[in-house]
């Protein structure tokens, strides 16, 4: 069976790991890891970490 992710599913992802590990923890290995997936799956969705970043802050505001 594929796991198939959201970009969603990678943000609310973010937000657990910032709370519990702050900002340094938001690594794309890392979070891949977590999920239990290879990081092309992140690369998939943001074009880099710092996409990555804009766009938790901006899911962040919004829930």
């Amino acid at each position: 069976m594929t796991i198939q992710l959201s970009a969603r599913d990678w943000l609310d992802l973010g937000l657990k790991v910032l709370a519990r590990h702050g900002f340094a923890a938001l690594k794309a290995d890392r979070l891949a890891k977590t999920m239990g997936v290879s990081r092309g799956s992140f690369y998939w969705h943001f074009a880099d970490i710092a996409a990555f970043h804009g766009a938790i802050l901006k899911h962040w505001r919004e829930v």
